[in-house]
C-alpha cells in the first residue's frame, strides 16, 4: 500500500494498492510433486459417483423430514388442534399434483430404465476418469524416473570430467617437476665436463 494525496491540499490522504510485478515458478520435479498432492485433495466442483450418491442420500433424508412435518401438521389439523390454513393446503395440493403416477407398471418400468441409464452413464464416467488418472500417474512416474536417471548421468559425467581434469593437472605438474629437475641437473653435468677437459689439458702439457 502507499499513501495517495488528493487533488486539493486540504483533502484527506487515502491509501491505495499498488501493483507489484511478480512471477512464481517451479522446477519440473516440484510441479510433478505438487500434481501428485493435488490428486489427494477432493474438489467439490468435480462430480463423482460417490459425491452424487451422498447428495442423493442427503436429499432423501431432507425430503423425509419435510414429509414428516407435513404429516404432523395434517394430523393436528384433522384433530382440531390447529386451524385450517388454505394457503398451506393449496401448496400441499400443488406439490402432490406434480408427482408422477407410478401405479401403472409401464410407468414404473420407464422410470427404472431412465434411472438405470443415468446410473450407467455415471458409472462409465467414473471408470474413464479412473483410467485417465492412472494413465497420468504412470506418465508422471516415468517422467520422474527419467529425471532421476538424467540427474545421475549428469553427476557421473561431472565426476568423470573432474577426475580427468585432476589427472591432467597432476600430469602437467609432474612434467613441470621433471623439467625443473632436468634443468637443475644440466649445470652440474656441464661443470663436470669442464673439470674433465681441464684435467686432460694438464696431462697433455706434462
Amino acid at each position: 500500500q502507499r499513501r495517495v494525496h488528493g487533488e486539493d491540499e486540504s483533502s484527506q490522504p487515502a491509501l491505495a494498492f499498488r501493483h507489484v510485478p511478480s512471477r512464481i515458478g517451479a522446477l519440473e520435479a516440484e510441479e510433478i510433486g505438487v500434481e501428485q498432492l493435488l490428486r489427494d485433495i477432493s474438489d467439490n466442483t468435480v462430480s463423482t459417483l460417490g459425491t452424487q450418491v451422498r447428495d442423493k442420500a442427503n436429499s432423501l433424508r431432507g425430503l423425509h423430514s419435510r414429509l414428516e412435518e407435513i404429516r404432523a401438521y395434517l394430523e393436528q389439523v384433522a384433530a382440531g388442534a390447529l386451524p385450517i390454513n388454505h394457503n398451506i393446503m393449496y401448496k400441499i395440493q400443488d406439490m402432490f399434483n406434480v408427482l408422477p403416477c407410478l401405479r401403472q407398471e409401464s410407468r414404473q418400468k420407464a422410470m427404472a430404465v431412465e434411472v438405470n441409464d443415468n446410473l450407467m452413464g455415471m458409472y462409465v464416467a467414473a471408470l474413464v476418469r479412473s483410467v485417465l488418472a492412472l494413465h497420468n500417474l504412470i506418465n508422471n512416474k516415468q517422467e520422474l524416473k527419467r529425471l532421476v536417471e538424467q540427474k545421475e548421468k549428469d553427476r557421473k559425467e561431472k565426476e568423470a570430467k573432474e577426475k580427468e581434469e585432476k589427472e591432467k593437472k597432476e600430469k602437467e605438474e609432474q612434467e613441470k617437476k621433471d623439467a625443473e629437475e632436468k634443468a637443475a641437473a644440466a649445470p652440474s653435468e656441464t661443470a663436470k665436463d669442464g673439470e674433465k677437459s681441464s684435467g686432460m689439458d694438464v696431462d697433455e702439457t706434462k
